[in-house]
């Protein structure tokens, strides 16, 4: 099976660091998870119970299965967030692509959310990438990090990484 083919059957997911809808644009948080389905619909096959099952089972796993009539812009910014994440699964992905994921919401829905992620990652073995300038949240839940900066990459284990001195070396003293 090619490589091609393959992205075509497992398409990341992927939750942007912030999404808005303009609240004239009606949508539900229902129709906009559902909308993480339409990855893997071929062209103009309509939405089946399969897809909406798959969309609340999303947005259970998420903690949201009670707001599924409410409208997005109505949500918090941490529902949101999860939302998205809701989103995201709902494309049955391989992997799952975060950028920013605790961005613009409370230290309690931050810690929800990477507590969300790892479970993610170690109940369903899910892969995830994830951008996060949240260094002591990330210090807590990930176990291997992939440094980008400066024209290049290093990876290695979170502790060496993100340890205090490497931090001073790259940013300075804080």
């Amino acid at each position: 099976m090619s490589t091609v083919s393959n992205a075509l059957r497992a398409p990341p997911g992927y939750v942007p660091q912030r999404e808005t809808l303009d609240p004239i644009f009606p949508l539900t948080v229902f129709e906009v998870v559902l909308m993480g389905t339409y990855a893997r619909l071929a062209l103009l096959q309509p939405v089946g119970r399969r897809q909406r099952q798959l969309a609340a089972h999303c947005l259970k796993q998420v903690g949201l299965a009670d707001l599924v009539d409410q409208p997005f812009w109505a949500l918090s910014g941490g529902q949101k967030q999860r939302e998205l994440i809701a989103r995201a699964l709902a494309v049955e992905p391989s992997i799952l692509v975060l950028d920013e994921p605790t961005a613009g919401v409370g230290p309690g829905a931050a810690t929800a959310i990477m507590d969300l992620i790892a479970q993610l990652n170690c109940d369903q073995g899910l892969t995830v990438v994830l951008v996060s300038h949240h260094l002591r949240l990330v210090r807590a839940l990930v176990r291997s990090v992939l440094w980008v900066g400066d024209g290049g990459a290093s990876q290695g284990a979170t502790e060496v990484m993100l340890a205090p001195e490497r931090i001073v070396d790259v940013f300075g003293p804080l």
